[in-house]
């Protein structure tokens, strides 16, 4: 019988994935991870006093003992703080829109937990992301590709696994709709079959970047931390204003700028050499290509000739018909039609019908 080390968050979509799972014959062992500070901890935690503090691993242990299975809760909380948290709030500062979820997959979730996963001799490390793993005998490689409920779909964060990876993941929930996972969650019984998804970043659940970001690096430093007013310009350098900080601003925002020249002005740069907001009218928006770095191909689709794709440039971002290329160490992809809100730090996710070709780190981009 194949073992399989299954990341249970305490939410209905990791807890049907237990059951599928079972009901596919694997031994399933539960993990749960705890990630964000609680001030009643002490460094050292047990595993009780864990369970007493997190909601998530309480709810997740409730599960495994419905489901009669094993389930373990690990302090993940140090590695979370300088793997993600730090890291986050570190380019956020530097004027970049990162996406923690992302940093949290590859570092956490396919990082240390697969390293668990060998540890506890488990043939599969198991999530309750919405995407599909199929492999391809034509090129023998394993493929990522969207899930079937294209509403759910998670592929766009999960774009840096790689074969090795894949070849050891298992994703239950990638041919169920979310409607159906909440209907097996509620035959099986589970007091979380209703339980409300999160819609933030899991560590800033009202949203408030600015605020964490100040108050975080503030803690780390044990000293005061203040984002610095400066100019607002547009595209020609002229002063249009004064803002309050790059923090408190993401680009594309048209609201709370707090200038006004008779039409709307979106955020298009931020300008962390100068301290220098600019802005523009939404016809200087429009972004015709980009370049990206740090990227990776799932199935070693290394393109050295321009090929036709599909985009995303951020989870809830509708698919862009493009053109890539990958030479130097980077991706060059030219939009069929202008795009806006594309910002250094976002990720880029290439596919090719339903499945993710590569994926990168946005650097810079040329508007039109």
């Amino acid at each position: 019988m194949k073992r399989v080390l299954c990341a249970m968050s305490g939410g209905v979509d990791s807890s049907v994935a237990a059951l599928l799972l079972l009901e596919q014959d694997y031994e399933v062992i539960g993990v749960t991870m705890v990630l964000t500070p609680f001030d009643s901890l002490s460094t050292n935690p047990c595993e009780d006093e864990l369970l007493a503090c997190s909601k998530e691993a309480a709810d997740a242990r409730k599960v495994a003992q419905r489901l009669g299975i094993e389930h373990i809760v690990v302090d993940y909380r140090s590695l979370f703080s300088d793997e993600v948290m730090m890291p986050f709030c570190r380019a956020y500062i530097s004027g970049f829109t990162p996406n923690p979820c992302i940093e949290c997959n590859k570092q956490i979730k396919f990082g240390i937990l697969h390293k668990l996963r060998i540890e506890m001799d488990c043939d599969f490390l198991a999530t309750g992301h919405y995407a599909q793993i199929k492999y391809s005998d034509q090129t023998r490689t394993y493929e990522l590709h969207k899930a079937v409920d294209l509403s759910k779909d998670q592929s766009y964060v999960l774009y840096h696994i790689d074969q090795d990876l894949l070849a050891h993941t298992l994703f239950p929930l990638g041919a169920f709709t979310k409607v159906q996972t909440r209907k097996i969650a509620l035959d099986a019984g589970f007091e979380v079959a209703q339980k409300a998804e999160s819609q933030d970043i899991c560590f800033i659940p009202d949203g408030d970047y600015a605020s964490f970001i100040e108050q975080f690096i503030s803690d780390v430093e044990q000293a005061d931390f203040k984002p610095e007013p400066g100019p607002i310009v547009d595209v020609q350098g002229r002063v249009l204003g004064t803002h309050r900080g790059l923090l408190y601003y993401t680009i594309g925002q048209r609201k709370g700028l707090g200038v006004a020249v008779g039409e709307p002005l979106f955020v298009l740069e931020k300008n962390t050499e100068t301290n220098t907001l600019v802005v523009g009218r939404s016809s200087e928006t429009g972004i015709e290509s980009l370049y990206a770095t740090k990227c990776s191909f799932p199935s070693h689709d290394e393109f050295f000739d321009w090929v036709t794709v599909q985009v995303k440039i951020n989870y809830r971002a509708r698919m862009r018909n493009a053109s890539a290329l990958y030479r130097d160490n980077q991706l060059i992809v030219r939009f069929d039609e202008p795009i806006r809100g594309a910002a250094p730090g976002q990720a880029i996710v290439l596919y090719e019908g339903d499945r993710v070709v590569a994926g990168g780190t946005i650097a810079s981009s040329l508007h039109d």
